[in-house]
């Protein structure tokens, strides 16, 4: 979440400090449609994704 906030200020978007004190940077790829807990899943250590950013925001 640091990365895509960093990547937001960058863009001169305002990002108040006071609403990120509510936000959680909890991955949700364990938990099915169904909101079913998925333990193997949960188990997997993937570390920090790229953000998915298209070509024209990545030269940005």
């Amino acid at each position: 979440m640091t990365d895509a906030i960093e990547h937001l200020r960058l863009q001169s978007e305002i990002i108040p400090d006071d609403l990120l004190a509510h936000t959680s940077p909890v991955g949700w790829e364990h938990i099915a449609f169904s909101g079913d807990f998925l333990w193997d899943r949960a188990a997997k250590a993937t570390g920090r994704k790229p953000l998915n950013l298209s070509a024209k925001q990545r030269v940005a």
